[in-house]
C-alpha cells in the first residue's frame, strides 16, 4: 500500500476556499485543536468568523495555480460542509478538485446525492480517538486514491461538455 506514517507523528490537512459560518465549524475544530493534527486554512476567513483556533492556522489565498504544489505537502484534504437544504442540492467542484489530488478526503457531510460521495470522503467520530482514525483511513486509502482520480476525471467539464455533445449529436 501506499502508506505513510505521518510527518514527525503529525497528519497535515488543508482546507482550502472560502471558510463561513455555514461550514462545519465544529468538524474543524475537533481537528484543530487533536495534538497530533495540524489544519492549515488557505483562502478567505468570513468576517462572521471569530475563533482564534482559524486564524492561528491560517496561512495565506492562495493561487489557484500554487494549489496543487500545497496540496501535496498534505495527507488530508477536508470538506466541511454543513447539512442543510443547501449542502443536499449542490455539486461541488472542490469535491471533484479534491478528488483530482488523490488525497484523502474527511467530511461529516451526507451528500448522498453526489455519486460516490461515501466512497471517496471519509467521517469523523467526535467520541473516538481522532488520531487512531486519521491513521485508519490513510491506511485504507491506497486503492481509493487512484480510484478517486480516475472519478475525478470522469467529472471534469470537458469531460461533461462531451457527454453534452454526444447526447445533442
Amino acid at each position: 500500500s501506499n502508506f505513510k506514517a505521518p510527518r514527525n507523528g503529525i497528519y497535515k490537512i488543508i482546507f482550502f476556499g472560502n471558510l463561513r459560518h455555514n461550514n462545519d465549524l465544529r468538524l474543524l475544530k475537533e481537528l484543530a485543536i487533536c495534538e497530533k493534527v495540524k489544519i492549515d486554512f488557505y483562502g478567505l476567513i468570513d468576517r462572521s468568523i471569530t475563533e482564534d483556533i482559524f486564524f492561528k492556522n491560517y496561512m495565506s489565498r492562495a493561487a489557484n495555480t500554487d494549489l496543487p504544489r500545497i496540496i501535496s505537502n498534505y495527507d488530508f484534504i477536508v470538506l466541511p460542509y454543513q447539512e442543510s437544504n443547501f449542502s443536499n442540492t449542490i455539486s461541488p467542484a472542490k469535491f471533484y478538485e479534491s478528488m483530482a489530488t488523490g488525497k484523502a478526503l474527511i467530511s461529516n457531510s451526507k451528500l448522498t446525492h453526489i455519486k460516490n460521495w461515501e466512497i471517496f470522503t471519509s467521517r469523523i467520530d467526535f467520541y473516538q480517538p481522532i488520531d487512531q482514525q486519521l491513521n485508519e483511513i490513510i491506511s485504507n486509502d491506497g486503492s481509493k486514491s487512484e480510484a478517486r482520480i480516475k472519478e475525478a476525471k470522469m467529472n471534469n467539464w470537458t469531460e461533461k461538455l462531451n457527454k453534452l455533445e454526444n447526447i445533442i449529436g
